[in-house]
């Protein structure tokens, strides 16, 4: 069973966000981020909760329960289904997938000729 503290880890991980990163956005400090995602901590304040939900695009129902959508619907489509798609996978597969996005980011826009 996937908890609240492992979503909160997909999540990030799909936000492209460092836990430091996490941390900073939601104003609490780096251990409590290792603390969320690890187990150590057992309950989210719901003003943590909220705040994480603003930062992660995602929708507190399913942080907190794994219910409904994922995301709040500040996604297109596409982006949904990849998130949907890392919600399983393990981890080794989400870094490939993060790597090989980044990868494309970087790479220039092809050429056309005239057509699109």
């Amino acid at each position: 069973m996937v908890t609240w503290n492992k979503r909160i880890t997909i999540a990030r991980t799909a936000a492209n966000l460092s836990k430091t990163e996490l941390a900073k956005l939601v104003g609490v400090s780096n251990p409590t981020v290792s603390d969320w995602e690890s187990g150590d901590i057992k309950k989210l304040e719901a003003e943590n909760l909220l705040k994480l939900c603003e930062v992660l695009h995602v929708s507190p129902r399913w942080l907190q329960f794994g219910e409904g959508d994922m995301t709040t619907g500040n996604y297109d489509k596409k982006i949904q289904t990849v998130l949907r798609a890392m919600e399983n996978m393990p981890e080794y597969k989400k870094d490939m997938l993060v790597q090989a996005s980044t990868s494309l980011t970087e790479q220039p826009e092809p050429k056309h000729n005239g057509t699109q």
